[in-house]
């Protein structure tokens, strides 16, 4: 645990960077919270804290060791996508809650479309569709894709999960 004294002109913005998270091993979970407004924020989903000085700000950053569930992403699953279909659902079950990102892939690895990018998901069952078509809002051809369910946990435990998908029309 570290106490940090923060002391600003009142009312002058401050922002705290952590450029260097990255050394600390990815099974620690690092919070700060600040102690004037009792606002907590995990260091390794959002490496800068802002706030608006009273003169002096009290901070404390608490390291500790994150304990493992496993598997993160426990099960992802793929409705059809046949003739005339207008979207699919994707489901995918998550162990812990986690920042995740969504998204369909080409037959190349290149991304088609992005569904969820960096968004909260909770631990559990969590849903997306896809409208069949890509970034740029045109309707995707007939083919073979890949959807790409990547989840990151608070302490930093990663997971991904590739799923084919084949559409016809």
């Amino acid at each position: 645990q570290f106490d940090l004294l923060v002391e600003a002109a009142a009312g002058e913005e401050v922002t705290l960077t952590f450029p260097n998270l990255n050394t600390v091993p990815q099974g620690y979970r690092l919070r700060l919270t600040d102690l004037n407004t009792g606002r907590t924020v995990d260091l390794r989903t959002t490496p800068e804290y802002r706030f608006v000085s009273t003169g002096r700000t009290r901070l404390q950053i608490t390291v500790e060791r994150a304990a493992r569930t496993g598997a993160l992403i426990t099960s992802v699953n793929v409705s059809s996508a046949g003739r005339g279909t207008n979207s699919v659902s994707i489901t995918y079950v998550l162990a812990d809650n986690a920042q995740t990102s969504v998204q369909i892939l080409g037959s190349d690895g290149r991304t088609i479309a992005t569904l969820h990018r960096g968004r909260a998901a909770t631990r559990g069952v969590n849903t997306v569709s896809w409208n069949l078509r890509d970034d740029q809002g045109r309707a995707v051809p007939p083919g073979t894709y890949q959807v790409q369910v990547e989840a990151r946990t608070e302490d930093g435990q990663t997971a991904r999960a590739v799923r084919p998908l084949v559409l016809t029309r």
